[in-house]
């Protein structure tokens, strides 16, 4: 589980206005029988036949207010899903079961962008029709449909994993940043996202204020990198999550990332032939879905590859990966692509690696591998307190020993803020 943490926006933003309550208040009747005679009884319950409740007027300050992420929280019957009306009702989603998730957006392209702006990298998932996806992937979806300006997204993060709400939060504040989304409103019984996603303002009904959380420290999440021995047993955790195949190269180095305590992530690398000098490629990359969204995947292959830069080898990566394609074509500093980018795989009898019909992207790593070149924050932990490194690995650290420590958050803003 990702820590958890005290969110005392409270106290450290500025409060914009109290809420007040309508004088008017919503009425709901039923029927008096013997069910609510029951409760009358055995709860010391006094009911009438009447639910009165008053909701809370739309501050005068709101109604012509520029933003684009507002926050709606407070606790289960404190009217969240009434005061968010006053800007719009959330879309109704129909979902074509005999098509693909892919294939019930706009257009392909757009499917892509927002599927992954929501954390929904799995290819595998893509391909599947609504009705057999997890809750997860079905939040998800439905979130990927609704991201628009203007939009209502109620119940936000309510029905997933905490992870999954987190990751989802750090993916969809860089896509609403990035598409310049305006007045896009989360409503949530959960407030520990909110530091996450980062919105311009919070209503907060338990506290009946409404806070400018624009100043709101975002967050910082710490990653850890090791290698590790046990390639099977980790190749088991992860193989149903790649979009290409379940096979490992038993040949390959294997390493994990933790967030937190956490396994996350894995990269597999292997020797790759080339005149110009020791070459490897990154063999397998997957992160686990519930921590999609949050920048590990970039990150980790940011850190492998100056690793191995750093001794000296030539890095290379071949993908079929759209988000990643992007990145690298984007970031011409860092990645340059190679001769075979865009052609298709060839068959191979002779080799364990047979893949046919895909035009895969081919890039070389030539960033700098000087530290800080691309995180600033970022340390390196040559060896543990107490600790001989064995010369046998590449890096000069233990098998299972920490490779590298690194702030993701500094990463995320400094790569993506203009994405």
């Amino acid at each position: 589980m990702i820590e958890k943490k005290d969110l005392n926006y409270q106290n450290s933003c500025k409060i914009v206005c109290k809420l007040e309550r309508s004088e008017t208040p919503l009425v709901s009747r039923v029927e008096v029988d013997e069910g609510t005679n029951l409760a009358n009884v055995h709860f010391d319950f006094d009911f009438n036949g009447e639910n009165v409740f008053y909701p809370f007027k739309l501050p005068k300050v709101l109604e012509d207010l520029d933003f684009q992420i507002l926050v709606i929280t407070g606790a289960s019957g404190a009217g969240k899903s009434v005061f968010s009306r006053y800007f719009g009702k959330e879309e109704d989603i129909v979902w074509d079961n005999h098509k693909a998730i892919i294939s019930n957006f706009e257009s392909p392209e757009d499917a892509v962008d927002k599927l992954n702006a929501t954390g929904l990298c799995s290819i595998p998932s893509w391909t599947k029709p609504y009705n057999v996806l997890s809750v997860g992937e079905a939040f998800r979806a439905d979130l990927a449909r609704r991201l628009k300006s203007n939009c209502v997204i109620d119940e936000f993060t309510s029905t997933v994993d905490r992870n999954v709400a987190l990751s989802c939060a750090s993916s969809i504040k860089k896509y609403i940043k990035a598409k310049n989304l305006n007045r896009c409103v989360f409503v949530s019984c959960h407030k520990d996202f909110i530091d996450v996603l980062c919105p311009d303002y919070v209503i907060d009904l338990d506290d009946e204020c409404m806070y400018d959380t624009r100043g709101l420290e975002r967050r910082r999440f710490q990653l850890s990198i090791y290698e590790r021995q046990d390639k099977r047993e980790v190749w088991n955790i992860f193989k149903k999550h790649h979009y290409l195949s379940a096979d490992l190269n038993i040949a390959s180095k294997l390493y994990v990332a933790y967030l937190d305590d956490q396994l996350v992530a894995m990269c597999a690398m292997i020797g790759h032939p080339d005149i110009r000098g020791r070459s490897f490629r990154v063999h397998r990359l997957v992160v686990l879905p519930d921590y999609q969204g949050l920048g590990i995947g970039i990150k980790f292959l940011y850190e492998i590859a100056k690793m191995y830069t750093k001794a000296g080898c030539n890095f290379y990566i071949r993908t079929s990966h759209i988000k990643l394609v992007y990145h690298m074509q984007k970031h011409s500093e860092s990645w340059v692509q190679t001769m075979r980018s865009g052609t298709q795989c060839p068959q191979n009898n002779w080799s364990w690696h047979i893949i046919s019909n895909r035009f895969p992207y081919s890039f070389k790593y030539i960033g700098e591998c000087e530290d800080g070149a691309v995180n600033p924050n970022l340390v390196l932990i040559k060896e543990k307190e107490n600790f001989k490194p064995e010369k046998s690995n590449l890096f000069g650290v233990t098998p299972d020993n920490v490779l590298s420590k690194f702030d993701l958050e500094a990463h995320n803003k400094s790569l993506f803020e203009d994405e």
